[in-house]
């Protein structure tokens, strides 16, 4: 396994990836008993082979439900230059705001940033829309962000950053 990459559970039913708190140790014993199964086991692999039957009856509970999936770890200085492009670009934030007033025409004093955030996502679902094709020219990172919670985070830590520069230049 590459160390660039990590064992997840993954929903059978969802397609999501579980979020147990004994996810990692759950996914390299189901990975340990497929890699078994398939003639590839022994010394550590056997290791993790469950022992007891109350340990086997919760791996294969756990199997039903999940798979285990080979996923690409995240880097944290990728995630922390996104952050940093939404962060520092007045003009994506301002364009795209201003694309949503039009679309949603109504007042621009009663938007909230739940609406706003949604509204991002809705639009960069759509490949062919003029707030997915700003991003994409503007700031081609930030493309596969689908999670409306993700801007929202985003854009009110940029408005608390904001906020805090204002203070010291006014003190």
């Amino acid at each position: 396994m590459n160390s660039q990459r990590h064992l997840v559970l993954r929903s059978k039913k969802t397609g999501k990836v579980a979020s147990r708190t004994d996810q990692n140790m759950v996914a390299l014993r189901l990975k340990a008993i497929q890699l078994s199964a398939s003639g590839r086991g022994g010394g550590i692999v056997s290791l993790l082979l469950p022992r007891s039957d109350r340990d086997k009856k919760a791996l294969e509970k756990a199997s039903l439900r999940y798979e285990v999936v080979e996923v690409r770890k995240r880097s944290t200085q990728e995630r922390q230059r996104v952050r940093s492009e939404i962060e520092g670009n007045d003009f994506l934030v301002a364009a795209l705001a201003d694309l949503y007033i039009r679309s949603i025409k109504q007042s621009p004093y009663k938007i909230f940033l739940r609406d706003f955030a949604r509204w991002i996502c809705t639009e960069m679902a759509n490949h062919k829309s003029d707030a997915c094709e700003l991003v994409f020219s503007v700031c081609p990172a930030l493309a596969d962000r689908q999670s409306p919670s993700w801007w929202e985070k985003q854009i009110a830590q940029r408005r608390k950053n904001l906020k805090l520069r204002r203070e010291k230049t006014a003190s």
